[in-house]
């Protein structure tokens, strides 16, 4: 049975949805400022991955994830560039929606944009205001975080001990600096909304519950984000709304994923270590990129290197090379009991591992396992073609759930026209091997190891696979 840690409970829970087999889960969005890094890929990529094997697993998922489309970066990088707040976020909104496309994280059912919920938000104020745990300010409207006795349950702050202002905006108009805002005030050359309390725009908390209430009301399964952002983010989305229906929890799992680092410090411009996805695309197939950023604890930080990522690759490789040759089995020898039980435990170790809050690396621990005694096995042409097609068929489900595999149709797989052409080359290698016109042979091999084509010869067969 699926376990998730909660947050909240600090517990490994049993995953009980609320609707059956519907499944309504939150993820925090980006902020479209800048382009996005590979701290966004980190923490996507691994939702993308809970929303797909809860799929796998036979739930309805609806997946909601929020674009802060304005907000304080925003508009500064709006006034340094000479456009419009909009311009900007619909400018960084795109980029991340393409290079996120090439992760092929696709398991959105829907980006919400908090300037299309301003009426919303503004109705929770106003529901806030009237149960007393919100108050206009000079324009702006905070909330009474004293009111809210919950409020550090989940990041495990004592409300008497915060500090005023060190991690919640300080603003003279406040009667607490432990409140913080739902509404800001008007400022010349920001964008604004008319409100009951004049100009202004959303506070950054209130807009992920004002649409996370929009479409799964007073209580709803899983909400995800960066371990940055338990306190305060998602101790004031608590607060909001638990604050308005009484209703405790708000979210039955809380899930949070720890930051990425680079060279054990945060990535920053400032410490000139920042890499954008899109960079870092240029550098490897996205498959390598998604498979070295789910293959970790997600509850830790991870340490990104590009040392780290050459060694990712080289692992990707060799499980590429394993689903490939076990699509092209061209014998059927005597079943291999003992081979089948290792193929059967890897199975079972993965998903295993899956159910344990998504361990995903300890599921790829399992099949690296059985690995090279699978390779071996086909090298010497031993066991039968079903029990081969039976452990292609679970690296496909593995697929499913990761989607770590390159497309068997972008013309390597050999059913394809360049794999027709490098089965003749290799072909005509053979034959010059057996004049012994090696230095012809090599050269082919060369020029095909260039094209990223891994050419091994055994004592039967030459076998090749995309890298």
């Amino acid at each position: 049975m699926l376990k998730l840690y909660d947050s909240l409970s600090k517990k490994n829970k049993p995953f009980v949805s609320l609707h059956g087999n519907r499944v309504y889960m939150f993820v925090c969005g980006i902020t479209p400022y800048d382009s996005p890094h590979i701290g966004h890929a980190r923490a996507y990529v691994f939702y993308d991955v809970l929303a797909k094997y809860l799929k796998y697993k036979g739930y309805n998922v609806f997946y909601l994830q929020n674009v802060t489309d304005v907000d304080d970066k925003i508009i500064a990088r709006a006034l340094e560039s000479g456009v419009k707040a909009g311009e900007v976020s619909s400018k960084y909104f795109a980029e991340y929606r393409e290079v996120m496309g090439k992760l092929k994280v696709d398991s959105v059912t829907l980006y919400a944009k908090s300037t299309d919920y301003i009426s919303e938000i503004i109705d929770l104020i106003k529901k806030l205001i009237k149960k007393g745990y919100a108050y206009p300010s000079d324009g702006s409207v905070y909330f009474r975080v004293n009111k809210f006795e919950k409020f550090g349950e989940l990041s495990g702050q004592i409300m008497e001990k915060l500090e005023e202002g060190a991690s919640i905006e300080p603003d003279d108009a406040k009667e607490d600096q432990k409140d913080f805002v739902l509404w800001k005030g008007y400022k010349e050359n920001e964008p604004y909304w008319d409100s009951p309390w004049g100009r202004g725009r959303p506070g950054w908390h209130i807009e992920d519950t004002a649409i996370a209430m929009c479409y799964f009301r007073e209580h709803y399964d899983i909400h995800g984000g960066g371990v940055d952002l338990i306190f305060p983010h998602h101790e004031a989305e608590i607060a909001q709304a638990e604050a308005i229906t009484d209703v405790h929890p708000f979210v039955n799992y809380w899930m949070h994923i720890g930051m990425l680092n680079i060279r054990g410090e945060k990535m920053s411009k400032s410490l000139k270590n920042f890499i954008t996805v899109k960079d870092l695309l240029n550098k490897y197939p996205p498959e390598v990129v998604r498979f070295f950023m789910i293959n970790n604890e997600h509850l830790k930080p991870l340490e990104f290197s590009f040392e780290a990522m050459d060694t990712a690759k080289v692992s990707h490789e060799k499980l590429v090379r394993l689903r490939n040759s076990l699509s092209t089995v061209d014998f059927d020898s005597e079943f291999d009991a003992e081979l089948q039980r290792e193929m059967d435990h890897a199975e079972e170790r993965f998903f295993e591992a899956m159910d344990n809050d998504l361990s995903v690396r300890e599921g790829f621990a399992a099949i690296f396992t059985v690995l090279p005694k699978i390779n071996k096995a086909l090298s010497d042409m031993h066991g039968g073609r079903e029990q081969y097609n039976n452990f292609h068929d679970f690296l496909n489900r593995v697929n499913l759930i990761t989607d770590i595999f390159p497309e068997e149709d972008r013309g390597y797989s050999e059913a394809g026209r360049i794999g027709t052409l490098i089965d003749s080359l290799n072909q005509y290698r053979e034959e010059l091997r057996e004049k012994k016109r090696y230095e012809e042979s090599d050269r082919i091999r060369s020029i095909l190891e260039k094209s990223n084509i891994s050419i091994e010869d055994t004592k039967k067969k030459t076998k090749w696979n995309k890298r």
